[in-house]
């Protein structure tokens, strides 16, 4: 019998297309196969039917429809072919293709997932006592002969940024989405992934980031490359065992500043240290920097973004909140530091909502209803909208409560309870919708960030009134709108005055470090003593607190979920 099953794969954007050809049915499933083909699509539930963000579109034949796609698609998009990836038997998908007598034919599938490796990157901010800012890259002309490149390894995305070593200037930057999404949206899924035998292919996927990005910046010479990242990511950079990160009492392997070369960080890819070096002007003993993690769940990223904002060398207390898959938060002053991280969940980032996308140009970002009529704005102005980013999730649950079309326990209000809220609908009948599945994603989010928030306040003890400043980081936080945030009670309304966005802290921090080293005049192969002084003070007096071990944490959680 003949076993050959040939696909052509389009994506939905028209932005590839590429044929596979299979002659046997190693693959369990449809998702299997187009992951091991580099197809980028993203199951954030890694593959347990029940995100639903893995759909494709058969075009010629549809596979048989099982109850993960009833649960979880519409009747119109059953009819249309669209079916989840990750729960398509291929042996199925070809008892099907036999019986229409279609074992000759190509195969068409189309896949539902966008492939936004043009996000835009967010306003870089260096705030050293409030008076010096570096906005987004300025792209003048390279001439300058020593760089350094700073790169922030995010759970979503990767950005980096070229930076004059001479001029602090920030010359150009880059920024692409972290393929290791394939294996889930946020850290915990990461970390099961790692321990279930991906690691290797884990730090392959950043490994080929990273190549990516550095080779965009074309011919110049670059010094020192400075990195941060949380701890789970550095763990998978560095090939370091993830088993101790995904379970308590959460041990990691290594916490400490690393100081290597950029071929001890891309070590699996089989890249010739010539011909990289000749194609790209750098080489692989480029000096890195690679800045320490404060705990299993509170690394570099942060410690990178409190460099940035001089936060705890004031008497003042000062609360920074990083919002993103990982709801990091540190309160304290320079006498001391407390810090934990809360499992958010990617609804910040548009994950896990139906409708939802990263922050990039098309997705919805604002939402207004007026007079029964709700007014969108996407980034760049981008039409027809793509979907629901962060930004816009919190924006139309904003509008839903101020309309009253949701109460305070979250519920949508009729006729929307069961079919969603509209936001646009296409020529073709389709709507981006928000539905009540999504607002219940923003409810535990922003639930855990109260929660955490309040925990820090009683720990250390203080009060909302005795904080000086609260400083928002994150690709979430770029844009937030203080009067939303307050609004639904993801910030406690005492802090209204004292909110203060600053977009990229990570790479802020990074720019800063890399800055200070130049500005030390020490050869490229010494860090700066002060600077790691600096951080070595900021270890010390820092303590970390664990919220699953906090019993008022679940109370919290409870209470804040809903909107008052």
């Amino acid at each position: 019998m003949n076993r050959t099953i040939k696909f052509k794969i389009i994506n939905k954007n028209d932005i590839f297309k590429t044929t596979i050809a299979i002659n046997n049915l190693a693959h369990t499933n449809l998702l299997q196969l187009l992951q091991t083909n580099s197809i980028p699509i993203t199951p954030l539930c890694q593959g347990n039917g029940t995100c639903g963000k893995c759909k494709v579109k058969f075009v010629n034949v549809a596979a048989p429809i099982t109850n993960y796609d009833l649960n979880l698609l519409s009747q119109a998009e059953l009819t249309d072919g669209v079916r989840l990836a990750c729960k398509c038997n291929l042996n199925d998908l070809y008892k099907t293709i036999l019986e229409k007598d279609l074992i000759k034919k190509e195969l068409i599938i189309e896949t539902m997932d966008y492939t936004e490796e043009n996000i835009a990157v967010e306003n870089i901010k260096y705030n050293s006592n409030a008076n010096t800012i570096l906005e987004n890259a300025t792209h003048t002309s390279v001439f300058s002969k020593n760089y350094f490149l700073a790169i922030d390894i995010g759970t979503t995305t990767i950005a980096m940024a070229l930076v004059d070593s001479q001029t602090g200037e920030v010359c150009n930057t880059y920024s692409s989405l972290n393929h290791q999404r394939k294996y889930g949206a946020d850290v915990i899924s990461r970390i099961l992934a790692s321990t279930s035998g991906k690691q290797e292919e884990l730090k392959q996927l950043i490994e080929s980031d990273l190549v990516a990005g550095i080779s965009e910046f074309g011919n110049i010479s670059i010094s020192r490359i400075i990195i941060a990242g949380n701890t789970t990511m550095i763990h998978l950079l560095m090939g370091y065992s993830c088993e101790g990160l995904g379970k308590f009492p959460f041990i990691s392997e290594h916490l400490e500043q690393i100081e290597c070369s950029l071929s001890d960080c891309i070590s699996t890819l089989p890249i010739q240290n010539t011909e990289f070096s000749s194609a790209y002007a750098i080489n692989m003993a480029t000096p890195v920097t690679i800045l320490p993690s404060i705990s299993a769940f509170v690394g570099g990223d942060i410690v990178a973004g409190l460099m940035a904002c001089d936060l705890f060398q004031t008497e003042e207390l000062n609360l920074l909140i990083d919002l993103g898959t990982n709801g990091e938060m540190v309160l304290g002053n320079k006498q001391r530091v407390l810090v934990t991280s809360t499992a958010a969940g990617p609804a910040f980032e548009g994950g896990n909502i139906v409708c939802g996308t990263a922050s990039i140009p098309g997705s919805i970002s604002m939402v207004k209803i007026q007079n029964q009529r709700t007014i969108l704005k996407t980034i760049q102005n981008k039409m027809p909208p793509i979907g629901i980013c962060g930004t816009g999730l919190l924006s139309v649950v904003t509008e839903l409560l101020k309309n009253k079309l949701i109460d305070r326990d979250g519920l949508l209000k009729p006729p929307y309870y069961h079919h969603g809220f509209p936001l646009w609908t296409f020529e073709n009948g389709e709507k981006i919708s928000l539905y009540q599945k999504d607002i219940r994603e923003f409810q535990m989010a922003k639930s855990a960030i109260r929660a955490g928030i309040d925990i820090l306040l009683k720990e250390f003890p203080c009060t909302e009134a005795q904080i000086e400043h609260v400083y928002i980081a994150g690709g979430f936080g770029t844009n937030l709108s203080k009067t939303d945030a307050l609004t639904t009670g993801l910030l406690p309304k005492e802090l209204d005055e004292k909110i203060i966005t600053i977009g990229n802290g990570c790479m802020a921090g990074l720019v800063k470090y890399g800055i200070s080293l130049s500005n030390s005049k020490l050869n490229t192969n010494t860090i700066s003593s002060s600077n790691n002084q600096n951080i070595q003070n900021l270890m010390e007096r820092t303590k970390t607190i664990y919220l699953s071990e906090n019993n008022l944490f679940q109370e919290l959680y409870l209470k804040y979920m809903n909107f008052d």
